[in-house]
């Protein structure tokens, strides 16, 4: 992160997830130097892995009326989701928290 941002480009962090076939993904540091530094990131993905890869689903509805092992941490976690996203100022207003309900 530090060598793409001390080019002055951007960046965003880019599906991820709390596990993969390869092992263990340490998302919290993932999340927490993306959140330090100012970097959006992009956990993969809501809902519709294939079984094998389910894990990576965030949501066990389309709807997200309940989160999976990875949901919570992605949209509820310290450095997740419901804690430092921001609405756009580009549509419109002042900076507000975002609220996922």
């Amino acid at each position: 992160m530090d060598h793409v941002l001390n080019k002055n480009l951007a960046l965003v962090i880019g599906e991820f997830g709390i596990k993969h076939t390869s092992g263990d993904v340490d998302e919290a540091t993932i999340m927490s130097y993306a959140e330090q530094k100012g970097v959006g990131y992009l956990a993969w993905s809501w809902k519709g892995n294939s079984p094998g890869l389910d894990y990576l689903d965030m949501a066990t509805d389309w709807q997200g009326s309940s989160f999976t092992e990875q949901g919570r941490i992605i949209i509820e976690g310290p450095n997740g989701i419901r804690a430092t996203s921001r609405l756009s100022t580009v549509f419109g207003g002042s900076v507000q928290q975002a609220v996922i309900q």
